[in-house]
This record gives C-alpha cells, sequence and structure tokens, in this order.
C-alpha cells in the first residue's frame, strides 16, 4: 500500500481489492488505492469526494463501489451521512443526492442483490441496532428488523 492508513473500508471488485479511506494518523483521507492481486501491484485510484474514517463500503454488480457514511472530523458530531459510488469503469466517484437514514460511522455495508443494499448497526452519538435496505436503482431506503444486540466495527459477508 503507498499510504499508511487505519479506519478504512475494503471491498473487492473485478477481482482486485480496494482500500478506501481511513485516517493517517495525522488526517482523515478521501484517497483510495487498488490492489491487484495478480500482478502484486498497488496503484492509486481517483480520489472520493469526501475525506472519511471508519466507513463502510461495498461492492454492487462487481462494477459499482458504494461508500457509505464515517468520520469527517474530530468529534461524534462530525459524521457523514453522504453516500458516493465509483463506477469501476468509467473510474469516476459520484456523490449521490441522496443521503443515508441517519449519519453512522463503523456499520457494515453488505450487498444482498444486482440493487439492494444494507446498512447493519453502526454507530451516531449512540451505538446502533438498526438496519436499513438501501436500493441502489430507485435510491429509496427501507427499514428491516433492528438486531436484538447492538453492533459497531462489524464485518458483514455474503458467500
Amino acid at each position: 500500500m503507498n499510504e499508511s492508513r487505519n479506519a478504512h473500508a475494503i471491498t473487492i471488485c473485478k477481482g482486485n481489492v480496494f482500500v478506501l479511506g481511513g485516517f493517517s494518523g495525522k488526517q482523515r483521507l478521501c484517497s483510495v488505492e487498488k490492489y491487484t492481486v495478480r500482478e502484486d501491484k498497488w496503484t492509486q485510484m481517483p480520489a472520493m469526494k469526501d475525506k472519511r474514517h471508519y466507513l463502510s463500503s461495498c461492492t454492487v454488480n462487481d462494477e459499482f463501489i458504494y461508500a457509505f457514511g464515517g468520520f469527517f472530523g474530530s468529534t461524534e458530531q462530525e459524521i457523514n451521512d453522504s453516500i458516493e459510488m465509483f463506477d469501476v469503469e468509467k473510474n469516476i466517484w459520484q456523490v449521490l443526492s441522496v443521503r443515508m437514514k441517519n449519519p453512522l460511522w463503523a456499520c457494515s455495508a453488505l450487498s444482498i442483490s444486482p440493487n439492494e443494499i444494507i446498512l447493519i448497526g453502526g454507530k451516531n452519538t449512540n451505538r446502533n441496532g438498526e438496519v436499513h435496505l438501501f436500493n441502489t436503482t430507485t435510491k429509496q431506503w427501507k427499514n428491516l428488523h433492528s438486531m436484538n444486540q447492538l453492533r459497531v466495527s462489524h464485518k458483514s459477508f455474503l458467500f
């Protein structure tokens, strides 16, 4: 990796590992790096529009990377509620006009179908057990059944 970071997000798209945002130890990051496994090579990618650490990300249809929430500042009141989408073929980021249901950091994002993402748990000023479904086609949110236990800084996988 070219830039040291923690509290970043990782997703896989087209067989490559994408590392998004995070914290360098000095500042929040909007940078994105791609690791091409077959070539054992790191490449700097276009940066996200917003700096964010403790963000969440996932890949939809092996062609779009979504970035959700995270901190942009140093206090719990500086939580991002924006959503960015990276078109891997066009190599560009777009900030969506729709916002998250609530500003969150350290939630889990999981693509569950070709046009649906669920956001699980996370934190704003309190831990969160909510689960929300985002439709990437209609850009609409739907509340799902909340978890019995609150979750923060966890991971989710679908295989």
